[in-house]
């Protein structure tokens, strides 16, 4: 069982983890005016969905296009048009603070797991820290310096769902783990925020985020910029700031036996 933290990298056999990601910008509002309420619908989806999308979106994409993008210019990749992760001021913008993707893959020759959907829960939930009471990890997310509280209360459990990889350059692979053929059920465990749709200009997104029962944290600032409604062109630079995976390359050793310690307790 393979896990993948965002902003975090994956261990070996029997581990799961989370992903995680963070912008910046400059405009200055209430936290209400700045984001959907975790309950809400956005485009007819529920964001407990969208964090399903965003894992099939993150993972069909190569570590070159993604991981390894450190200019923008492949923000466009996947643009699938929603409230995603691409976008011109028309358009919520959609990211994890702390998030996992856990399944059943291993890479060969290992065989895969068969682990229950409530067991890869569990896993999951543990990697996030959302398995205690009070959660054991720590958050905090702003918009253009405004701050976006009670992040606790944005946690979102996905739906079991299935998901591609390229055969070569994919996430796994840039992490030191030759999986091709993922093994379902995946599911996701995090807390996202959906953005409200930001104002034409130069935006800054800054997250931190940290899990005390594994040690992993994450403290990111992204530069957004939104282009006016209708003028935004996936094709044309300048690209719209892709909220997409960044993988650091300290958070392995942490998952090395999560498995093991969820199922004793």
């Amino acid at each position: 069982m393979f896990t993948f933290l965002k902003a975090g990298r994956r261990s070996g056999r029997n581990s799961k983890r989370p992903m995680i990601e963070s912008l910046e910008g400059r405009r200055m509002f209430s936290a209400n005016s700045l984001v959907y309420g975790p309950t809400a619908m956005v485009g007819g989806e529920s964001q407990a969905q969208y964090s399903a999308d965003w894992w099939k979106w993150a993972m069909s994409i190569t570590a070159s296009k993604s991981v390894q993008d450190t200019t923008g210019q492949f923000a466009a990749e996947g643009f699938v048009g929603k409230a995603f992760f691409t976008v011109g001021s028309d358009t919520p913008i959609f990211f994890p603070v702390l998030n996992t993707i856990v399944d059943n893959s291993e890479p060969p020759p290992t065989p895969n797991d068969n682990f229950t959907e409530a067991q890869l829960r569990s896993f999951a939930a543990f990697l996030v820290g959302a398995d205690t009471t009070p959660p054991g990890n720590v958050m905090h997310a702003s918009v253009d310096g405004t701050d976006i509280p009670n992040l606790v209360s944005y946690r979102e459990l996905s739906p079991k769902f299935t998901y591609t990889v390229p055969l070569t350059d994919n996430l796994w692979q840039n992490i030191g783990a030759n999986i091709t053929q993922p093994a379902p059920p995946a599911v996701s465990d995090g807390y996202w925020v959906m953005l409200k749709p930001l104002s034409p200009g130069q935006h800054t997104l800054h997250f931190t985020g940290s899990v005390g029962n594994t040690g992993f944290s994450v403290d990111e600032t992204y530069q957004i910029t939104v282009v006016p409604q209708g003028q935004y062109n996936q094709q044309v630079q300048p690209f719209v700031f892709a909220v997409g995976p960044r993988i650091s390359t300290d958070a392995v050793g942490f998952h090395k036996n999560a498995d093991e310690e969820v199922l004793s307790g």
